[in-house]
């Protein structure tokens, strides 16, 4: 009876031992993959290689670099975009900057490309794509890494392009996603 009783103990230790273990493993297992971003949804703005400063830009005129770009452009899109994508449910959850460029959206999408993917994001082609015409047709490109993502707005009208570089948690995009579709 005393043997039957000892088995019980030992077999009550080394549960308690397993749950311990396992437990410590958990604990390292998320600690380090937090650490290496994937749950924390810090990730830093990044801005485009050469990119003028939306500060600067009004309706008419825009000076880059001592160079006026002609007045009789309509660059008021980019204002109307802005708005547009600002009346978006979520899009106050997530961070995000606005940036214009002379380069094609082509150069920053393989540009953003070649910087994300060395920080361990990958494109996801299933949730990038167009928004509808009420939302003026913006291209925009999910990299995805663990349950942070980053998505990329992006328009191209005349000779610029209108960026807008966002960070977030997925879960917070899905709302956003959501409310493009058609």
């Amino acid at each position: 009876m005393k043997q039957h009783n000892n088995s019980f103990e030992d077999i009550m230790k080394k549960i308690f031992y397993l749950l311990i273990f396992l437990i410590i493993l958990v604990i390292s297992i998320v600690t380090v993959l937090n650490y290496a971003g994937y749950f924390s949804s810090e990730e830093k703005i990044i801005t485009p290689h050469e990119f003028i400063n939306w500060n600067q830009f009004d309706n008419q005129t825009l000076i880059n670099n001592n160079q006026t770009i002609n007045s009789s452009n309509n660059y008021s899109i980019f204002f109307d975009i802005t708005e547009k994508l600002k009346e978006l449910d979520g899009i106050e959850n997530i961070n995000y900057e606005i940036f214009i460029t002379n380069n094609s959206m082509q150069n920053i999408i393989q540009y953003y490309s070649d910087i994300l993917e060395l920080d361990d994001y990958s494109i996801s082609n299933e949730y990038s794509g167009i928004t509808p015409p009420e939302y003026y047709e913006l291209n925009y490109y999910t990299f995805i890494k663990g349950l942070n993502g980053v998505v990329i707005f992006i328009k191209t009208h005349e000779t610029l392009t209108w960026v807008f570089y966002s960070t977030g948690n997925l879960l917070e995009y899905q709302n956003i996603i959501n409310n493009l579709e058609i």
